[in-house]
């Protein structure tokens, strides 16, 4: 991605929709995926997309916080 402070507003605004929207699906998809009941999966590999969805959605929110940070900086509202 891009540095936040480098981008003009439109594309920020743009960018900041585009990583809601991905850390939307990818909660949906944990939900889904580590809400299976009836899946015969080893511990182990439900730990370790356990911890693969964690550090996605850390990295996404981490990516979101820097762009509403200079969005909010630049005063183009809260998005």
């Amino acid at each position: 991605m891009e540095n936040p402070h480098t981008m003009e507003d439109s594309e920020l605004v743009k960018q900041l929709t585009a990583l809601k929207e991905e850390l939307e699906d990818l909660q949906i998809e944990k939900n889904f995926v580590l809400g299976q009941t009836g899946l015969h999966v080893s511990s182990s590999k439900v730990a370790q997309q356990a911890r693969e969805y964690e550090e996605d959605t850390i990295r996404l929110q981490g990516l979101i916080g820097e762009i509403e940070a200079e969005v909010q900086r630049r005063g183009l509202g809260n998005e």
